[in-house]
């Protein structure tokens, strides 16, 4: 007599999913997947790059050859799963540009960013082992940051400390939305064209920078979207960012960079680290926007007045 297999519970089936995510991840060989051990994953090394260091992948023996090495190294692709938190958030189509911003000079400068940090099981129990994972990819991430920082400067840029401490809480995911060509190497076609025409005008400074920069001929910068996908792997929309992105759990892809800024007479030296995205997946949605009852309309009756009871029991 055969028994009928039980169905999962929701949180079981989204456990599972997640969980595979994570296992197909630390078996990929082009990604550094950063919750367990830096040794079981693929090597890395830091590579200097005109006035940066980049983190690339070691290349390994050509033809079996130890002595003969690939010559071109690839940026290392780290991965770590955290939720993007809401203090911070600027995944948004603009960036945050607008006829007010102080940071941006113009729109081509905007960069998108975003913090990530632990995970949040009360909200999403399926995200449990990437808590666990937590400490680790902590662990390497410092250990990646100490093979290269210049001692006795603070860093910058990637890590976020808590206030009064060192010790990293989150870390600052970036995106440039521009890039500007190089005439002599490339030009822009009309996908190019098209990705700008397309994109969302949030506000009136952003329809003019865009107007702008679709009367240039050829174009002179090219706009890339952000990529980021949502629960089911479909990609996201620009104006959907916020929306799809803002207090999920993902795993964020990145690479990683470091310049190191030298002190001056009065001895401010710094580690400056970069983690540029490579791509967003959705693993948890965001939680509910809780609605509160103060939003509502005003009402002539009390909800416990005899006059809203008739008015609700006659329609």
């Amino acid at each position: 007599m055969s028994f009928p297999v039980p169905k999962k519970t929701p949180i079981e089936a989204r456990t599972e999913k997640v969980l595979d995510v994570r296992t197909e991840r630390i078996k990929d060989p082009e990604t550094i997947y950063l919750g367990c051990s830096l040794s079981s994953q693929p090597s890395c090394h830091w590579q200097r790059n005109g006035r940066e260091n980049v983190l690339v992948f070691t290349p390994k023996p050509v033809d079996n050859d130890e002595t003969a090495m690939a010559e071109k190294c690839t940026e290392a692709v780290l991965s770590m799963v955290c939720r993007l938190r809401s203090d911070g958030f600027w995944l948004a189509c603009d960036g945050g540009f607008s006829p007010a911003s102080t940071i941006y000079q113009e729109f081509t400068d905007v960069e998108l960013t975003a913090v990530g940090v632990i995970p949040d099981t009360a909200t999403n129990p399926e995200a449990e082992t990437f808590v666990m994972d937590w400490p680790i990819a902590q662990g390497n991430l410092r250990s990646l940051q100490d093979l290269v920082a210049v001692q006795g400067v603070s860093n910058k840029g990637f890590f976020v400390s808590a206030p009064n401490s060192t010790e990293s809480i989150g870390y600052r995911f970036k995106h440039r939305l521009f890039e500007e060509l190089d005439p002599s190497v490339e030009v822009a076609d009309e996908d190019d064209r098209k990705i700008l025409t397309d994109w969302p005008r949030k506000n009136d400074a952003v329809a003019t920078a865009l107007d702008k920069l679709l009367a240039q001929n050829p174009l002179k910068y090219r706009l890339y979207p952000l990529q980021a996908y949502d629960y089911h792997c479909e990609p996201i929309d620009a104006l959907w960012y916020r929306k799809y992105l803002e207090n999920a759990v993902v795993e964020v892809r990145f690479t990683l960079s470091h310049w190191p800024i030298s002190g001056k007479s009065n001895g401010g030296g710094a580690n400056v680290f970069r983690a540029n995205i490579v791509d967003i997946l959705v693993l948890c949605t965001p939680p509910p926007v809780v609605v509160s009852p103060r939003k509502r309309k005003v009402s002539s009756h009390h909800p416990a007045s005899p006059t809203k009871k008739r008015v609700l029991s006659s329609t």
